[in-house]
């Protein structure tokens, strides 16, 4: 079951936050700083269970045209033999752009079908946004960021003269990812230290 894995349960936990409890009802806010709108248990439960459903189709049923075609490209068309690793890794990135783009479809699903309806308050601040989303990142978390990179290029590394040539590619998404999570890091300090004073 996809839900079931680690990253799974981390995007179905996302969709979830998004529904606030309020009494007996919810108050559903867009990526959790929208302005609420107020929807039943009954409501929530329908557009949790449709986000699985319709997330995890996805994922297969995509996974079940990449592979074979993928395989089918590679065995019968020499050209695409010759240029392996780069088909791979492009069509890896399509596809898993195609699956980001699905997910962003029916993530927002809850708020295309209450577009018509009132809402109960006002969307968070952008303090509150920030809080709220500091809040959930851990400086534990962003400290394994620079370690999957150093991993990453070290097996890529293994294979590939990471250091010349084209090879050098690789070490951009590493230095990126290390600079975006000391960034946030610094950030997510400096925020916390004003809330503090």
């Amino acid at each position: 079951m996809l839900f079931q894995t680690e990253a799974g349960n981390k995007v179905l936990q996302s969709f979830q936050d998004q529904f606030q409890p309020d009494g007996q009802d919810y108050l559903y806010r867009k990526y959790q700083k929208g302005a609420p709108i107020r929807v039943s248990a009954e409501e929530r439960d329908r557009f949790i269970a449709a986000f699985r459903r319709s997330w995890t189709f996805l994922v297969w049923m995509g996974a079940a045209i990449y592979v074979p075609s993928l395989i089918v490209l590679l065995i019968y068309v020499p050209a695409a033999a010759a240029h392996e690793n780069m088909i791979i890794w492009s069509s890896m990135a399509i596809f898993l752009g195609l699956v980001v783009a699905g997910m962003y479809w029916y993530w927002n699903v809850p708020m295309r079908a209450l577009r018509s309806r009132g809402t109960s308050g006002q969307a968070l601040s952008p303090v509150e946004a920030r809080r709220l989303a500091f809040s959930k990142i851990s400086f534990g978390q962003l400290a394994t960021v620079p370690v999957l990179a150093a991993v990453l290029l070290w097996r890529v590394g293994r294979r590939n003269d990471i250091w010349s040539g084209w090879g050098r590619l690789w070490l951009v998404p590493a230095v990126a990812l290390i600079v975006l999570a000391a960034v946030q890091a610094f950030r997510k300090w400096r925020f916390e230290s004003s809330d503090k004073r």
